[in-house]
């Protein structure tokens, strides 16, 4: 009799305690892109639609991008920026807004703001201009420390 109490008893328990483990999963979540973005990234690629442009092989240091926790971002590349960045989730846009101003002949200073679609996936960070002269241009950024396979081609 005690037997037949523990087997039925024994599922009963392994069955709770699948449960909670797995309610204890599905809490946690995604992680936010604004969250993943944080950090450093080194250039890998440059795409104009689909044709691949080489980097400038006499360049001094190779480029990158360094977003900040406070929501500034800094850019190493031949000509260095930095200001604000933010970043939409629901449409996976990314805003740059840089510190350095675009020469107008109006009076008034406005922000240069760039914009770009973006993807973040296994160490992978891809950026698309959305405006401008060329919306096709592409950049291919790997986290700091890693190399850059399985991009989107």
């Amino acid at each position: 009799m005690i037997v037949k109490k523990s087997l039925f008893i024994l599922p009963f328990i392994l069955g709770l305690l699948v449960f909670k483990v797995s309610a204890q999963q599905s809490t946690e979540g995604p992680q936010k892109a604004i969250e993943s973005i944080v950090g450093k990234w080194q250039l890998q690629k440059v795409y104009a639609g689909s044709r691949e442009i080489t980097a400038n092989p006499n360049a001094e240091r190779q480029s990158s991008i360094e977003f900040n926790e406070d929501g500034t971002y800094k850019l190493q590349a031949e000509d260095e920026d930095n200001g604000s960045y933010r970043l939409n989730e629901n449409h996976s846009v990314l805003y740059l807004e840089s510190q350095q101003k675009s020469e107008t002949s109006s009076a008034v200073n406005t922000p240069n703001l760039s914009e770009y679609n973006i993807t973040i996936r296994n160490g992978i960070l891809t950026m698309q201009s959305k405006e401008g002269t060329s919306p096709s241009t592409r950049y291919v950024y790997a986290r700091a420390g890693q190399a850059a396979e399985g991009e989107d081609k």
